[in-house]
């Protein structure tokens, strides 16, 4: 059998393009059948709970709004909300958290004590996890309300100071975060400081004495009577 003398060509011959064949290409071309099958009810269920987690780890909120795009019985449930806490994935939470927000704004929360719940626990998985972003939105004054009921900002100090969250530690500290001057937690945050001083490395010891100084000021500033 004589073999071909020329090579089939996919896609622009010339160096270097990917026009016809490239993978963002190719991700748009499937994308678009993809909605026309959801549009036409052809798919029902397009997506696994696997894939929406992967979405909410990876920050993936252009997945997301695709997907509630076309399915309006997909909610955000209490699991994926806290697994974006813990992964320090903001934008999915504003997303979601936001979405739920505004859903319930004028119907109130009943029938939601399980997501109220794992709210109230996410400043916690923040402050554990060092996503200062995540914990100043929050802790915004338009959604302390809701997500620093359970545990205060005191408590997250202490949990800070714990899990060796220092920058955390320090904007909760400047915030004057209720409860944040009282004995015990000045009393745990300075031991706490201390004992990190004294086990690290001389770099970060000078950077440890200086906060611990700048803190210690802050504390003496809103010390509760």
């Amino acid at each position: 059998m004589t073999k071909p003398t020329q090579k089939p060509v996919f896609g622009n011959k010339r160096r270097g393009s990917t026009r016809g064949c490239g993978t963002s290409n190719l991700r748009n071309i499937g994308k678009s059948i993809t909605s026309n099958l959801y549009k036409e009810g052809v798919l029902s269920s397009p997506v696994s709970e696997r894939d929406l987690m992967r979405a909410v780890i990876n920050d993936d909120v252009r997945f997301l709004i695709f997907v509630t795009k076309y399915h309006f019985d997909f909610d955000f449930d209490s699991y994926y909300m806290l697994e974006a806490v813990r992964n320090g994935s903001l934008d999915v939470l504003r997303w979601g958290a936001g979405r739920k927000l505004r859903q319930h704004q004028a119907i109130g929360w009943e029938g939601e004590e399980e997501w109220l719940e794992a709210a109230y626990h996410m400043p916690l998985f923040a402050t554990r996890a060092g996503h200062i972003k995540v914990l100043k939105w929050l802790l915004s004054p338009e959604r302390s309300h809701i997500f620093d009921q359970a545990y205060p900002e005191y408590c997250l100090c202490t949990e800070a100071a714990q899990h060796s969250q220092w920058e955390i530690l320090r904007f909760l500290v400047n915030i004057g975060a209720p409860g944040v001057g009282c004995p015990e937690s000045r009393s745990y945050v300075s031991h706490a400081l201390t004992v990190a001083t004294e086990n690290t490395h001389h770099k970060n010891a000078v950077y440890l004495n200086s906060l611990r100084e700048e803190i210690d000021n802050a504390l003496q500033a809103c010390k509760e009577v």
